[in-house]
């Protein structure tokens, strides 16, 4: 079961501080596919990239790496199955880690779903006269 809450990683959607965001994962080749499935599908729907982290201020950990190895050691995988993830928001940072190295990309796949949900359908733009971009292009066409 993913733990996912995306207002509190809301700042990832403004393009301004998705600077501040690098993805690092433990270089198993499903994370790094992960990786470039995340980098891919943002910068195709939201127009920015996420580059490899490189020392920004915060970071998608995905796997079990150096950086995700203390949060990992809290949750007792063995009680997810082979394709269980988890998806934690924590300190500014996201990690997304599970049962299997597939696992990892189920749960990158969970979290691009929410985030473009949530970038498309909640989130409020000023640019958009207060609204989200799907009620702006519903709005527009009437």
């Amino acid at each position: 079961m993913p733990i996912l809450k995306m207002r509190e990683i809301e700042m990832l959607i403004d393009k301004k501080n998705c600077l501040e965001y690098g993805i690092v994962t433990d270089g198993t080749p499903s994370a790094e596919y992960a990786k470039q499935e995340l980098q891919n599908f943002i910068q195709q729907s939201c127009g920015f990239c996420l580059k490899d982290y490189n020392g920004q201020p915060h970071y998608i950990s995905l796997g079990e790496n150096a950086y995700s190895q203390n949060i990992v050691a809290e949750y007792d995988l063995s009680d997810l199955n082979e394709e269980g993830f988890y998806i934690l928001p924590k300190d500014g940072n996201v990690y997304v880690f599970g049962a299997s190295p597939k696992s990892v990309i189920f749960g990158a796949y969970e979290f691009l779903e929410e985030y473009l949900w949530y970038y498309n359908n909640e989130r409020i733009s000023l640019k958009l006269k207060g609204m989200s971009p799907v009620q702006y292009r519903t709005h527009s066409q009437i």
